[in-house]
C-alpha cells in the first residue's frame, strides 16, 4: 500500500466491516436485466460502431445462451465515482432491480487527485446500492497501468503514479473481498495495450473492448 496513512487503513477497514453484504446467488433466470455501470466505456466510447462495447458484447453472448437480458447502462463521461454512485442510488429508489451489474470505475477519480479515502467511501456507496438495494450479481473491473499509457509516459501527471494504481486497485479487492464479488485483474493485463483511441489516448479501442467484454464474461459465466 505504499504511503497510505494508518488514518486511510483505519477507514477502509471500517468500510469493510460496515460492507456485510455478500453477492447475490448464482444466476439461473433465463431472462433478466443487466446494468452496466462505469463511465463513458460502458457506452461503447472506442468502439466502431458504438454497439460494439464491452457491455453491448456481453449482452450478446448472454443472448446467444438463448437468454432474454435487458441492458441498461449508467455510464457517464468523465465523472468521478461518486456521481456515478449517485446515479446508481437514484436508479435503485426508482425501483430499478437488477440481476447481473458489471462495474468499472475509479479512473477518472485517480486521475483527477481524488484522495484515496474520498474514493473508498464513494465505491462502498456504489457496490451497497447495487447489492443492497438492486439485488444485483455484482462484477467488478480494477484499474490497468494507467501510468503506462503514451500520453502519460510523454507528458507525465503527478496524480497517475504506479503507487496510485496499486493503492486504488487495493480498495478495490478489499472491498470486493468483503462482498464476495469477483474482480476483473485489468492491472496485468493486455487490455492497457489496446487504451489507444486516438482522440483522447484513454478509450479501449475495439480490441479492447473485445478484451474487457470476453474478461467479464469469465467471471460471469460459473454462476449462469
Amino acid at each position: 500500500m505504499g504511503s497510505m496513512t494508518l488514518k486511510g487503513l483505519a477507514v477502509m477497514a471500517a468500510l469493510a466491516l460496515a460492507a456485510c453484504s455478500s453477492n447475490r446467488p448464482p444466476l439461473h433466470h433465463q431472462d433478466f436485466l443487466y446494468s452496466a455501470v462505469g463511465t463513458s466505456g460502458v457506452l461503447g466510447v472506442g468502439a466502431f460502431p458504438l454497439a460494439n462495447g464491452y457491455s453491448f458484447r456481453v449482452r450478446s453472448e448472454l443472448q446467444d445462451q438463448g437468454r432474454s437480458v435487458a441492458l441498461f447502462q449508467i455510464g457517464i463521461p468523465g465523472a468521478n465515482t461518486d456521481i456515478i454512485a449517485d446515479a446508481v442510488e437514484k436508479a435503485a429508489r426508482h425501483g430499478l432491480d437488477a440481476e447481473l451489474a458489471t462495474v468499472w470505475v475509479g479512473g477518472n477519480d485517480l486521475i483527477n487527485g481524488v484522495p484515496l479515502e474520498t474514493f473508498a467511501a464513494e465505491l462502498n456507496g456504489l457496490l451497497t446500492a447495487l447489492q443492497d438495494q438492486m439485488g444485483a450479481y455484482v462484477v467488478i473491473a480494477n484499474l490497468p497501468a494507467l501510468q503506462a499509457l503514451p500520453d502519460f509516459v510523454s507528458e507525465p501527471v503527478p496524480e497517475v503514479t504506479e503507487q496510485r494504481v496499486l493503492q486504488f486497485n487495493a480498495v478495490i479487492s478489499a472491498q470486493a473481498a468483503t462482498r464476495g464479488i469477483p474482480v476483473v485483474d485489468l492491472s496485468n493485463d493486455a487490455v492497457v495495450e489496446h487504451l489507444v483511441v486516438d482522440f483522447d489516448g484513454l478509450h479501449p479501442d475495439e480490441d479492447g473492448h473485445e478484451r474487457l467484454a470476453n474478461l467479464f464474461m469469465k467471471a460471469i459465466r460459473p454462476v449462469l
